[in-house]
Parts: C-alpha cells; sequence; structure tokens
C-alpha cells in the first residue's frame, strides 16, 4: 500500500505538492491528470525516492522510500524522458537493471526485445524517440517489482 500524509514540496516560492494526503490500495491502477504545473511529475519522482518532500511522509508497504534501497526496489519509475547511460545498449541497461531490481527477468526482457523489434546490441542514443520509450517500458515491466509509476507526457 502507498501512504502520504501531509505532503509538501515548494521550488522556491512555488508549491508544487501542497498537503497531500493519500492512499492507493494494493492491487489498484491510479492515474494523475492534471495540467503542466499541477506537480504530477514531482509527487511521482517524490513516490521513487528520486526527491525529498519538503515537508510531509511517504510510506510504501509500511516503509519510508527516500534514501531507503529495500523500499526502492519495490518499484520502477519510468520517466517521461528516460534516462540510458551513454554508449549504453539494451542489454547493458538490462544488466544495470538486474543489479538494483533482484526480480528482473532477462529472459522476458530479450524475448520483449525481439518482439518489439528492438536491437539487443544497437546503441540506445541510435534509437528513435518511440524506440527509446519503448525500451524504457520493457525494463521497467521485466523489472518485476510490485509497483510501477509511469510518467507519460
Amino acid at each position: 500500500m502507498i501512504e502520504i500524509d501531509a505532503l509538501n514540496k515548494n521550488y522556491g516560492k512555488v508549491a508544487a505538492i501542497k498537503g497531500l494526503n493519500l492512499t492507493i490500495e494494493e492491487d489498484r491502477v491510479f492515474g494523475l491528470i492534471g495540467t503542466n504545473g499541477a506537480g504530477k511529475s514531482t509527487l511521482l519522482r517524490m513516490l521513487s525516492g528520486i526527491l525529498k518532500a519538503d515537508t510531509g511522509t511517504i510510506l510504501i508497504d509500511g516503509q519510508p522510500v527516500y534514501d531507503n534501497p529495500a523500499a526502492k526496489s519495490n518499484l520502477c519509475f519510468i520517466a517521461d524522458d528516460p534516462y540510458f547511460f551513454p554508449n549504453a545498449n539494451p542489454m547493458t541497461m538490462a544488466k544495470y537493471y538486474q543489479t538494483i531490481y533482484p526480480k528482473f527477468e532477462m529472459d522476458r526482457f530479450k524475448t520483449l526485445l525481439a518482439d518489439f523489434g528492438l536491437d539487443p546490441k544497437r546503441r540506445i542514443s541510435e534509437f528513435s524517440k518511440g524506440m527509446k520509450r519503448q525500451l524504457a517500458i520493457l525494463l521497467g515491466l521485466c523489472a518485476n517489482t510490485k509497483y510501477l509509476h509511469i510518467s507519460l507526457a
């Protein structure tokens, strides 16, 4: 379960998140809809432990997520602009994901790469934007985490 209590995040004088309280039960699909600048990406980054809240708490299965590798290993965040290592190929990234996500499914990843027509040895920097998005989603799915956060622009 994801529990958010009295969450606040400011960027200077701009409040991105103000007093948010939210509970997301297990086995649920949850979506955030809002205008640009409403705080959706900020919330996802805080849920993933990338950003620290100014005040308030975020618990995932009863554990704080920020600065907690054990809690972070239960979730995968797919950003709207995915990052890949310079000169990496899909297999390089998959091997890295294996070090972070103990349940990463390498065989499934290889199968999905083939199904999507993505060359496992081609440099990601040569991929189109759409191919990079596909790769990020495949990596996230194969991480086999309990929670998957996807940011779509």
